[in-house]
């Protein structure tokens, strides 16, 4: 899950299941802590359709050194021109087992007018200093398994690049893409005056900057300076 103000945008090609070649862009927020939600378009060039895929994520725990992180992801799917529907929910866990990362995922997906199919997957991730490497093995009910191996590594700022290559049933599958983090920007902060700056408010040599000044308080700052002026007046005619 990105950081609350962080996101990614990614896009892959692949050759999926069943021969399948596809295109996908994904933009993924996380407007607030834990939370990140998503959105995916897919092109299958072999069957001529297009997906359009939204989810949200729900970080319960932050995986650390001692403890393993857990999150929940419910999502839905419409592909055209088909008109299938489809929606699916899943549960994540990662752990640090050094000198590596474990991941587990479980959960079901169900199309319209059709049952719900559970699925299962694992992998483990290192570090291998240059890149990052992973091994997954994903299973889906009715389905033959999956293996995989990928690569993933930074190649500027921000940017990633991962690539895979797996098997299924005795055809190979292969996917390649890039990854861009960002982080919006921040919005400016009123930080208010201080004291050395409210005096030079009322320094008689320095009119056009005191006016400046005066129009960037706040309507209750500038009575009381207003105030303090007079009093300092006052005094100066006694």
């Amino acid at each position: 899950v990105n950081d609350a103000g962080a996101g990614h945008l990614e896009t892959w090609f692949e050759r999926g299941p069943g021969g399948h070649r596809a295109w996908t862009a994904a933009l993924a927020y996380a407007p607030i802590k834990g939370l990140e939600l998503g959105a995916a378009v897919s092109r299958d060039t072999t069957e001529r359709s297009t997906a359009l895929r939204l989810q949200g994520k729900l970080q319960f725990t932050r995986p650390t050194e001692d403890a393993c992180g857990h999150a929940a992801v419910l999502g839905i799917a419409h592909e055209r021109p088909k008109a299938v529907n489809a929606r699916w929910f899943n549960l994540v866990m990662t752990c640090t087992v050094a000198p590596g990362n474990v991941h587990l995922n479980l959960g079901a997906t169900q199309t319209a007018r059709k049952s719900a199919k559970a699925f299962i997957g694992a992998a483990w991730e290192q570090d291998l200093g240059w890149a990052s490497g992973h091994v997954e093995w994903i299973a889906a009910q009715s389905a033959q398994p999956i293996v995989n191996l990928g690569l993933r590594r930074e190649i500027a700022k921000g940017l990633q690049l991962d690539g895979s290559v797996g098997r299924q049933a005795g055809r190979t599958l292969f996917s390649v893409g890039l990854k861009q983090q960002f982080r919006a920007p921040k919005k400016p902060r009123h930080r208010g005056f201080s004291g050395a700056e409210r005096r030079r408010l009322s320094t008689p040599t320095q009119p056009d900057r005191r006016r400046r000044l005066a129009q960037q308080l706040p309507p209750q700052q500038q009575v009381l300076d207003l105030a303090q002026v007079a009093v300092e007046i006052v005094v100066l005619l006694e």
